[in-house]
């Protein structure tokens, strides 16, 4: 068994379920909804008082967890995401970057 590492994003948890409930062998692979993630942290001084407040993305965020593929599936590559670091969410500890699909 072989695993991969995808980020993807979508413009709602609708278009998500969507594309995850056309995957013939979905129930296969590991999918985690992370909805609307921080993009900027919020901002507090001193005296612990919000300066600035905490930025999330307008897209519905998923990390998924492949089996036994080496490649995004059909059609999932319009909604795949690259990061730099191994962002907000881990597979148990799992390597994103050594990982992603």
């Amino acid at each position: 068994m072989s695993f991969k590492i995808g980020k993807y994003k979508f413009e709602s948890e609708d278009a998500f379920n969507t594309k995850r409930n056309a995957l013939q062998d979905a129930d296969k692979h590991t999918f985690v909804k992370l909805g609307a993630i921080t993009i900027e942290e919020a901002e507090v001084d001193s005296d612990g008082n919000i300066t600035k407040d905490e930025l999330f993305s307008d897209d519905f965020h998923v990390d998924v967890f492949w089996i036994d593929l080496n490649s995004h599936p059909s059609g999932w590559d319009t909604n795949a995401v690259v990061i730099a670091d191994e962002g907000v969410h881990s597979f148990y500890g799992v390597s994103y970057q050594k990982n992603k699909i």
